[in-house]
């Protein structure tokens, strides 16, 4: 699915919308090792959104509220988004 503006304004603050668990190494490199990394997607309290990402046994929960923010660029890898969408990323 890729991800839209009007998506993102549509949905409620602080709403996880993508999530996932990859290789550190797959296009991410936050750790520089060959770690599995929980990563989510989270709209903010205004229509922007930020991906965290933390190690592997971590809940999207917990991940969400205490992961590490990751740049436009590694968000890019994991969220297909519009143009749009990601001039409202908050880094």
């Amino acid at each position: 699915m890729k991800y839209t503006q009007e998506f993102l304004k549509a949905m409620h603050p602080l709403t996880i919308f993508a999530a996932g668990i990859v290789w550190d190494t797959e296009g991410i490199n936050v750790t520089g090792k060959r770690v599995l990394l929980t990563w989510v997607a989270v709209r903010g309290d205004i229509a922007d959104w930020s991906v965290y990402v933390a190690l592997e046994e971590e809940s999207f929960e917990r991940t969400a509220r205490t992961g590490d923010k990751v740049s436009l660029r590694t968000a890019s890898v994991l969220v297909d988004c519009d143009d749009d969408m990601r001039l409202t990323y908050r880094s």
